[in-house]
């Protein structure tokens, strides 16, 4: 299978697009075209399954979804905080969702992603926020940035999907 892609704007051979990396438009040979191959698009897939299971972890422990959570991880999934504790395996992972308090908000940013085969790794940085209650006085009805920190993790494709071996986390600033 080769899939084409719409990569950029035409005359990209005259400045300033001759000082970046050039992309061509598809379907018109007088800019030339660009193929993506079977094992680009695999890629592409399994980042946007990487990506989506990191946003299902931040949904599922925000909302206290312990089973969920913890079915994001291996069997004998790991999750590690520098200097703090280690939780290994689902019934204990979905133990400490549960202990996790209303309010706090994860969100992910600026992750990368490298895949080999049926393993992968992913660095990301983590913002953990803190939601007010729905009752709140009007006062107090705002979200506020708590902490920031970067997981670091080892993925690996199972029968359900990918799935969490190891996440670790570094706070910045410690515990």
């Amino acid at each position: 299978m080769v899939a084409r892609v719409l990569m950029g704007p035409p005359g990209c051979d005259t400045p300033p697009w001759s000082a970046m990396p050039c992309r061509r438009w598809v379907g018109r040979p007088e800019h030339g075209e660009v193929t993506v191959e079977d094992h680009d698009v695999r890629w592409l897939v399994d980042r946007a399954r990487i990506l989506e299971l990191t946003a299902r972890y931040n949904r599922c422990f925000d909302d206290g979804e312990a089973e969920p959570f913890a079915d994001l991880f291996t069997e004998d999934g790991v999750m590690a905080v520098d200097g703090g504790p280690t939780t290994s395996g689902r019934a204990a992972l979905a133990a400490m969702c549960r202990r996790t308090p209303y309010g706090t908000v994860h969100a992910t940013v600026d992750a990368t992603v490298e895949v080999d085969g049926d393993r992968a790794t992913q660095v990301v940085t983590l913002l953990v926020l803190h939601r007010p209650a729905s009752d709140a006085p009007p006062d107090q009805r705002r979200s506020r940035l708590t902490r920031t920190a970067r997981y670091t993790d080892e993925l690996v494709r199972t029968e359900a999907g990918w799935r969490f071996a190891r996440r670790s986390v570094v706070l910045d600033g410690g515990l």
